[in-house]
């Protein structure tokens, strides 16, 4: 119907589809109108039989091939899942050696970077000589030590232009021995470079896999200017020293003198170098000397010339001479160095006796003229007891004489003769000590008894000029080392000035003695007086030698009595008493303390392993 309508607007389009598709279906129809035959043609029940066991067949052996497709299927997933385990194992190792790559090759940089470094620290260069195709390799440091552009091709010849003049034919010596036996070398010797300076180079090589035919060396080129420099400052200095240097190793050995080891010893310096440093040491102190250098290498210090050390040394003719010692330990590298300034004390030495004779010359004298002051006085003490004497043997006499003698009284009489006889006899010993003269003796001295002797010495001095002596000894005093004789000297010095100062004092005239314990185990004697005091303004000169107020006076009693306190390891010195006079203080050191300084002979010091009497170093 809606055909028909075509005319109408609104059902036009539906209207020429529906036209359309029904002459399409009419076309179609008409195609397929042979094939019905064929269609509705129905097989037999044996065709249907066997086209179904043809279908069950086709049925089987898709599901035997789809069976066989999944196994085949499951065989292939577990490959893959294998090879993507095993793949992804390889890339773990892989991402590791990758790691560990850029590790090595990180360490391998800073190893070269820090190579490279100590290299330019140390001006050490590197360096490999393949003998045979004369193909060189040279570290970057190489390159500057030798001046070239990096880009320069190394040969050998390059080398020897640099080599000084002098030193080539040495050079050239050592390669030519070293490649023709295949073996390490070693050398050092100067570069003359463009601009004219000189550096010092020390090469060192190996000698790679000699046994075979292809020889190669390694090896290593320092530049040791700085370290010359300094030798040569170091020998100069040495030359200078007006001492006799001489620097040797542990062992013993002499590695360095200068010129005045030879003028003093009489060696040359060949004959030194190389050997021990017992050849400068007397025989006697040969045998122990070297234990006492290796006590010294085990803990070395500086040791300041002039210690105090008696040492001696040896020259090449066999004649011994005093000499002190200054030890420097050096450090170097070839390790510990000493180096010893050794110098001939033997004029210092004379000079010294010389000094320490006119000295006791010196004192004795001033000993015997204070004692000629004393004359009156001493001639009043022993007369006194020679008196008595008398006295006392013309009463043993008389008890003996009567018509019955008293023993008993002749025997007192007697016994006091003897003690008579006694006290002239300790008068006249101490008078004579006072005049003794000969080598000094250090003893224990109890300085008490000695103020005690003095006090009784000067008696009748101090009565004749109406003087008090007092005194305050410690009852606990401790005895100290010293000169007996001479310590006598000092006090009785002391004592008479004191006496002289008061002679025309109007007043009390008081001479005060005392002894007590001071400071650091010494002991401390003071005598002070009333007298006039301390000449003003030149309090600081009457130790001066030749310095007095006296009138009679030789200006040398109290610089020797200083000098005789010193000696003792003790001090003097003066000071103005109150209310008016002077005292002189003294100490010295206990025994326990003291220093043995009066007995002749310098002090030692086992310390160091080198001992009074023992030789140069």
């Amino acid at each position: 119907m809606e055909v028909w309508t075509l005319w109408h607007g609104t059902y036009r389009l539906a209207g020429v589809i529906k036209a359309v598709t029904a002459v399409s279906s009419v076309a179609a129809a008409a195609l397929f109108v042979h094939l019905v035959p064929e269609a509705v043609a129905l097989p037999s029940p044996a065709q249907l039989r066997a086209a179904n066991q043809d279908l069950e067949r086709e049925i089987q052996e898709r599901r035997r091939a789809e069976q066989a497709l999944h196994k085949a299927y499951d065989e292939v997933e577990t490959i893959v899942r294998a090879r993507t385990a095993e793949l992804a194992r390889t890339n773990e190792q892989l991402q590791a050696e990758i790691v560990e790559r850029k590790r090595a090759e990180e360490k391998l940089r800073r190893s070269e970077e820090f190579l490279a470094e100590g290299q330019r620290l140390s001006h050490t260069g590197s360096w490999a000589w393949r003998v045979s195709s004369e193909e060189i390799y040279w570290s970057e440091e190489t390159y500057k030590i030798f001046e070239y552009e990096r880009g320069v091709k190394p040969t050998l010849e390059l080398v020897f232009q640099r080599i000084h003049p002098e030193d080539r034919d040495l050079v050239q010596q050592t390669i030519d021995r070293a490649t023709n036996e295949r073996i390490n070398f070693e050398i050092e010797h100067r570069f003359l470079m463009p601009d004219g300076s000189v550096k010092y180079l020390h090469v060192l090589a190996h000698a790679l896999d000699p046994s075979s035919g292809d020889l190669e060396f390694v090896g290593a080129v320092t530049d040791v200017s700085q370290r010359k420099q300094a030798e040569q400052k170091f020998r100069g200095l040495l030359e200078s020293a007006p001492d006799a240097m001489i620097v040797m190793n542990r062992h013993g050995k002499i590695v360095l003198v200068n010129a005045q080891v030879e003028k003093l010893f009489g060696y040359r310096r060949d004959e030194l170098l190389g050997r021990e440093v017992e050849i400068l040491v007397p025989e006697k102190f040969r045998g122990p000397h070297p234990q006492h250098r290796k006590e010294f290498f085990a803990q070395p210090r500086v040791r300041p010339m002039g210690e105090g050390l008696q040492l001696f040394g040896r020259r090449k003719d066999g004649t011994e001479f005093p000499v002190e010692i200054s030890l420097s330990p050096l450090e170097t590298e070839e390790g510990t160095l000493v180096s010893g300034a050794v110098r001939d004390v033997t004029e210092r030495t004379r000079s010294k006796e010389a000094l320490r004779q006119a000295q006791a010359d010196l004192t004795h004298a001033n000993r015997v003229s204070s004692m000629g002051e004393l004359t009156a006085s001493l001639a009043h003490e022993v007369k006194q007891p020679i008196a008595a004497a008398i006295t006392d043997a013309k009463t043993c006499l008389r008890w003996l004489s009567g018509d019955q003698p008293d023993l008993e009284e002749a025997r007192a009489a007697a016994s006091r003769i003897v003690q008579d006889g006694r006290r002239a006899g300790e008068i006249v010993n101490r008078v004579r000590l006072l005049f003794q003269k000969g080598t000094l003796q250090g003893e224990l001295v109890d300085l008490n008894e000695i103020i005690r002797e003095m006090i009784l010495l000067l008696h009748s001095e101090a009565t004749q000029f109406a003087v008090l002596v007092r005194t305050e000894l410690a009852a606990d005093l401790p005895q100290v080392i010293g000169d007996r004789v001479q310590l006598q000297q000092v006090l009785m010095n002391l004592m008479m000035n004191s006496i002289d100062a008061m002679k025309d004092v109007d007043g009390t005239r008081e001479l005060t003695v005392q002894s007590q314990r001071g400071e650091d185990s010494q002991v401390l004697i003071s005598v002070s007086d009333t007298g006039k005091g301390l000449p003003p303004q030149q309090a600081d000169k009457i130790f001066n030698a030749f310095f007095t107020t006296k009138t009679h006076g030789t200006g040398l009693g109290l610089r020797i009595s200083r000098s005789i306190v010193e000696s003792h390891g003790g001090r003097l010195w003066a000071a103005d008493n109150s209310p008016r006079g002077a005292r002189f203080c003294f100490t010295l050191p206990t025994k326990a303390e003291a220093h043995d300084p009066v007995v002749s002979g310098d002090r030692t010091g086992p310390e160091d392993g080198l001992h009074a009497n023992n030789p140069v170093v």
